[in-house]
C-alpha cells in the first residue's frame, strides 16, 4: 500500500549523477554510484536536506547498500528521510496519480496477544479492490500469511507482497479461534476514492455531519471539486457539527489539505485567508524563499473555495484520531486549532507526529534511474508557531475495539459511537475493556512514498 504525505512548495533543478570513476579506474559499481548521488544531494552547496549543515563531513564506505550508506549520512533525528530501487518497492511503488493504488486494497490494523501472538484487523477495504473481490470486509482478522504465524518478518509481506495467501480466524471471548478459511489474494491498480464514508446523523434535532477520509488526494482538480460536492450536501442538509475521521489517514498532497481545511475553516479565518501552515527550510534555501512569493514558506486557507459548500458556521468541528493519524492530517488539525480553540475537539489517540517534509529525486544516470532518494527539506508549525512533533494529544483518549465490526457512518460504531456520546455531553468510551486488557495496537512503519517527480523536472512539489 503506498501511503502519501502532505506538499510543500519549493523550485529545485536535479543534478545528474555522472558516471564516474574511482582511484584504480575502474567503473564505479551500481552501489557506489548510488552511494556518490547520495552524498551529492545531501553535501552539495545547494543541497535541498534540511540537516545538511549538521550532517557536513559525514561519511561511510562507497560499497556499503544503499540504505546502511543513507543511514550513516542522515542527521541522527531523521526518520524519514529513506532510499528505495524502483524494482523492490513492490507494492508501494510510486506512482503520478495517486489516486491509483497498486496493492490489495485494504488497510489493516495489527495487534499483539498477550502470548505474543500477531493478528490483523481489516480496517477498511477498497471497492473493486482484490480484498473486495476475495470478500474481506472490515472486522475480519487475519491469523496466518501462506499458512505461516504472522511475524515481524511477514507483516509488510500483507501489504506489499505480489500474491498472499491469507488465514481468517474468528475471535470468541479472549480467545483466537483456529482459522476458518482461506483466501488469495493478487495485487493490482485499484482507483480509489478517498472519502470512505460519509453521513448525516439526526441526533434530537442536531445535524451531524460525518466524513471518514482515508487520504490527501490529489491527481488533478477533480478531486478537489469532488470534495465540494461532498460539502454542497452536508450544507444543503443545514449540518451544525462536524466529525472528521482520520484515524486511518497518512497524510497526502497539501494542496487537498488546503482545500479540507478552508471547507471547514470558521468565516473570518476563511475571509481573512489566515495562515494554515508556516514552514522552515535549511539555511541556504530558506534564505532564498525569503527573497521570493510568500507561499514558499507560508499556507494559507484558500477563500475562493464555493460558498454554497463551506461548513464555515460550525458549533463544533471534531476529529477522530489515532497513532496513524499522520502529516497532512496534522496540518488540517493543527492548523485550524488556532481558530477554532476549545470548539474543536479530538478524539482517540496521540497522532503520529509527523512535522517535517520531503522531496523524492530521481538519478538521471540510466543504469541507476530505478532508484529514488528522499530527503527531508522542511519542517513545519501552525499560525501560532506549535509544532505537531510528538504528535498531537487528543482531548478525549479513545482507541477502536479489536472486535468492533461494525461498518463506518453507522452509530453503534465504537469511535463514532464515542463522539456521538460526547456530543451529548457523556463522557464514554466506545470500546470494550476486553480488547484493552487482552490485545495490544502495534505501531507499524509503514513506509511512505511521496509523489513521483520526474528526472530534470522543475520541483513545485515538496512531498511530506
Amino acid at each position: 500500500m503506498k501511503l502519501f504525505i502532505h506538499i510543500c512548495l519549493a523550485a529545485l533543478l536535479f543534478i545528474n549523477c555522472s558516471d564516474e570513476k574511482i582511484d584504480d579506474g575502474r567503473d564505479l559499481t551500481e552501489n557506489e554510484k548510488v552511494n556518490t548521488y547520495i552524498k551529492e544531494k545531501i553535501n552539495e552547496p545547494t543541497s535541498i536536506y534540511l540537516w545538511t549543515e549538521e550532517v557536513a563531513g559525514k561519511s561511510y564506505s562507497l560499497t556499503a547498500e544503499p540504505d546502511i550508506y543513507l543511514s550513516h549520512l542522515i542527521y541522527e533525528e531523521d526518520q524519514w528521510s529513506h532510499v528505495e530501487r524502483d524494482a523492490s518497492l513492490g507494492r508501494a511503488e510510486v506512482y503520478e496519480n495517486d489516486d491509483i493504488e497498486t496493492g490489495f486494497g485494504y488497510y489493516l490494523l495489527y495487534y499483539r496477544t498477550s502470548d505474543g501472538f500477531i493478528l490483523a484487523k481489516v480496517a477498511y477495504v477498497y471497492p473493486d479492490s482484490p480484498a473486495d473481490k476475495a470478500g474481506l470486509k472490515r472486522g475480519d482478522l487475519i491469523t496466518k500469511i501462506n499458512d505461516n504465524d504472522i511475524t515481524q518478518d511477514y507483516m509488510q509481506d500483507l501489504l506489499y507482497a505480489d500474491k498472499v495467501k491469507i488465514s481468517l480466524s474468528k475471535l470468541e471471548g479472549n480467545s483466537i479461534l483456529p482459522p476458518y478459511t482461506t483466501l488469495s489474494l493478487t495485487a493490482a491498480n485499484t482507483q480509489i476514492d478517498p472519502v470512505l464514508t460519509t453521513s448525516i446523523i439526526d441526533l434530537n434535532g442536531t445535524k451531524i455531519g460525518y466524513m471518514l477520509y482515508t487520504r490527501f488526494v490529489y491527481s488533478g482538480d477533480k478531486d478537489l471539486e469532488h470534495l465540494n460536492e461532498i460539502f454542497r450536501g452536508f450544507k444543503r442538509q443545514g449540518v451544525t457539527e462536524f466529525i472528521l475521521d482520520l484515524r486511518y489517514n497518512p497524510g497526502g498532497y497539501e494542496r487537498a489539505a488546503i482545500r479540507l481545511a478552508s471547507l471547514l475553516a470558521p468565516a473570518s479565518a476563511l475571509n481573512n485567508q489566515e495562515i494554515l501552515l508556516q514552514k522552515q527550510w535549511n539555511k541556504y534555501w530558506q534564505s532564498q524563499y525569503e527573497q521570493r512569493p510568500e507561499n514558499n514558506l507560508i499556507s494559507r486557507l484558500d477563500n475562493t473555495v464555493p460558498q454554497n459548500a463551506r461548513l464555515d458556521n460550525l458549533n463544533r468541528l471534531w476529529v477522530i484520531t489515532s497513532s496513524s493519524t499522520a502529516s497532512s492530517s496534522e496540518v488540517v488539525i493543527n492548523g485550524l486549532k488556532p481558530f477554532y480553540n476549545d470548539k474543536l475537539q479530538q478524539v482517540g489517540s496521540t497522532t503520529y507526529g509527523k512535522y517535517v517534509g520531503g522531496v523524492t529525486q530521481i538519478p538521471e544516470d540510466e543504469e541507476i534511474n530505478d532508484w529514488r532518494l528522499t530527503l527531508i527539506t522542511c519542517t513545519d508549525v501552525n499560525s501560532k508557531g506549535e509544532s505537531v512533533k510528538g504528535g498531537l494529544n487528543p482531548d478525549h483518549a479513545a482507541s477502536e475495539d479489536l472486535a468492533d465490526a461494525h461498518p463506518f457512518g453507522d452509530t453503534s460504531e465504537g469511535m463514532l459511537a464515542t463522539t456521538l456520546g460526547l456530543i451529548q455531553g457523556k463522557n464514554t468510551l466506545g470500546m470494550s475493556s476486553r480488547s484493552i486488557a487482552t490485545f495490544t495496537p502495534l505501531q507499524v512503519n509503514r513506509n511512505i512514498y511521496p509523489m513521483l517527480i520526474l528526472p530534470e523536472a522543475k520541483v513545485t512539489d515538496v512531498a511530506r
